[in-house]
């Protein structure tokens, strides 16, 4: 079942959650434990207080004790007599120990060391007592100690107190969270809503509403990669719908003209001649070349075509193409320049493929002679193909491998073309991670190039 809790109902219980773990630990600490806590304090309070005793007992003064409203001090000899004690305590103590008793005390505490002392153990009970104390002895040598006595505050009154507290900021703080997750979910929410309201338009099919992302970074970034895949989208549907025009176009004129010629061969017999009947096997060749390219396109786009490398002749796979085009093309000059032969490993059919297409592409768009170059470097060698027509803008170079490109936006039949080779060129490249480019001529005409690995780079 798919969660569709709201974010605001999200954030808020996440909040309350916080908050609710927040006081159970205040309330573990402040009032299962407080008493522990205080016990502890003032137990490590005592010792300190013992420490500053023994310090002026072997500077040999005791003049010096000092004492607290909430502690009492004595020092005892190792007979149970009280040898020194404050002459003004805040508070007098909760009841008077004999020397008996502080002796057996000394007995059993051992020497630099101290002991918390439990009075029932000594045979004083705590019944009767007006105050809580917590008493503490300590030897400071075999002829003294001191004794300790510390006044404990009962905690009851104040943990109920505690609680009362903790209760109204539980209150408080709830109703805080609560507000809180309102303002923000709305921060939040609202952008996200108004994304999702854009994004339900995009799906449609209207690329033209634009997603607003304001209030933090990640809502602004998410509604810039929306309108960057919105950007794609719009540009990838015209480029559909060219296709499909372009397309239409290219098999309707075809069909035209095999329809055309079948239906006057039909209705008069003496049209039935090896020149009309030229012009029908043409156009179907053609129709047939355009719907192999466009299968060849979409097996390299989807990348489902395997690649089968193996070692060939470069220039004698040049030099048989040369041959085809200058037959396709009786009345053209195609020139070559490069070494006798080039030994290379990758797919014979797929560069076959690309030089074709280049040489045609050349040969459509150039009226004058065209030409391939082979450069040999240190571990590679460059292929160019180049022509000599118009050119093109440099604005306009990265956009000529788009299927059906046209520099003046106008559609025209290519002569011996379907108009996506270059499109099929520029994805064999891709496939086969082989670097390429087009650039302007320094004379005239356009220059397509790629780099390919060689055998044999020293090959002449």
């Amino acid at each position: 079942m798919k969660n569709k809790t709201s974010i605001r109902w999200k954030i808020q219980n996440y909040l309350i959650l916080f908050i609710i773990s927040t006081l159970v630990i205040l309330w573990v600490f402040q009032v299962v434990f407080l008493d522990d806590f205080y016990r502890e304090i003032k137990t490590r309070e005592v010792k300190s207080f013992a420490a500053s005793i023994q310090r002026e007992y072997e500077r040999g003064s005791l003049n010096n004790i000092t004492v607290d409203a909430e502690m009492y001090a004595y020092i005892i000899n190792s007979q149970g007599s009280i040898i020194a004690r404050p002459e003004r305590p805040f508070y007098s103590p909760t009841q008077e120990i004999s020397s008996p008793v502080y002796r057996a005390i000394f007995n059993s505490v051992s020497n630099k060391s101290g002991l918390i002392i439990n009075m029932d153990d000594f045979g004083i009970p705590k019944e009767g007592l007006s105050i809580s104390t917590l008493t503490y002895a300590y030897r400071m040598d075999d002829s003294a100690m001191v004794v300790i006595q510390a006044q404990i505050v009962p905690v009851s009154a104040t943990v109920r107190t505690i609680q009362v507290q903790l209760m109204i900021v539980s209150l408080m703080l709830i109703a805080i969270a609560s507000i809180l997750a309102r303002i923000m979910y709305k921060r939040i929410s609202e952008p996200m809503i108004e994304i999702n309201e854009s994004a339900k338009i995009l799906a449609t099919g209207n690329y033209n509403e634009p997603f607003k992302g304001q209030g933090y970074k990640e809502i602004e970034e998410l509604a810039n990669t929306l309108n960057a895949t919105r950007h794609e989208l719009a540009k990838v549907e015209t480029m559909r719908n060219e296709l499909i025009a372009n397309v239409s176009h290219d098999l309707r004129t075809p069909l035209t003209m095999i329809t055309g010629y079948a239906e006057l061969m039909k209705d008069i017999p003496e049209e039935i001649s090896e020149e009309n009947l030229d012009v029908i096997l043409n156009e179907a060749k053609y129709l047939n070349n355009l719907v192999q390219e466009l299968l060849d396109l979409s097996k390299l786009q989807s990348k489902s075509q395997q690649l089968v490398k193996e070692e060939f002749d470069l220039v004698e796979e040049v030099d048989l193409l040369i041959n085809r085009l200058e037959n396709l093309y009786p009345d053209r000059e195609i020139e070559y320049h490069g070494p006798k032969s080039l030994l290379i490993k990758e797919d014979k059919s797929q560069i076959n493929q690309v030089l074709y297409n280049l040489l045609n592409n050349a040969l459509n768009y150039s009226e004058d002679k065209v030409g391939i170059s082979i450069d040999i470097r240190t571990n590679n060698a460059r292929i160019s193909v180049w022509d000599k027509g118009q050119g093109l803008a440099e604005e306009e170079l990265s956009k000529i491998w788009t299927r059906y490109y046209r520099s003046d936006n106008d559609h025209k039949r290519m002569v011996h073309g379907t108009g996506i080779g270059l499109s099929i060129v520029k994805n064999i490249f891709e496939n086969n991670s082989i670097d390429f480019g087009v650039k302007n001529r320094e004379s005239q005409g356009l220059e397509f190039w790629f780099d390919i690995n060689c055998v044999n780079p020293k090959s002449k």
